[in-house]
């Protein structure tokens, strides 16, 4: 029994030089994105410096609560020493 199926020649889609070409392609954009030169490098590069500097706010605020919350503890001892609570 022979199938009709097995005697036909199935053509691929694209060729394996199509296949290489996108590869390569994809290969490339990928490595610019790595190294933020790729499209919108510089904007995550911007967001970057953004975000470290949120950061750098954040741990000052950090500390500066940290000192009011101290002073307040200190202040509200005080009072209520003075008080008699």
């Amino acid at each position: 029994m022979k199938f009709a199926v097995a005697d036909q020649k199935i053509k691929p889609s694209i060729s394996v030089q199509q296949a290489r070409g996108r590869l390569d392609a994809a290969l490339e954009r990928l490595e610019k994105a790595v190294e933020g030169s790729g499209p919108g490098g510089d904007e995550m590069s911007g967001l970057a410096a953004e975000l470290s500097a949120a950061r750098g706010e954040v741990d000052g605020l950090k500390n500066k609560n940290a000192e009011v919350s101290k002073r307040l503890g200190s202040t509200i001892g005080k009072i209520k020493a003075m008080i008699g609570d």
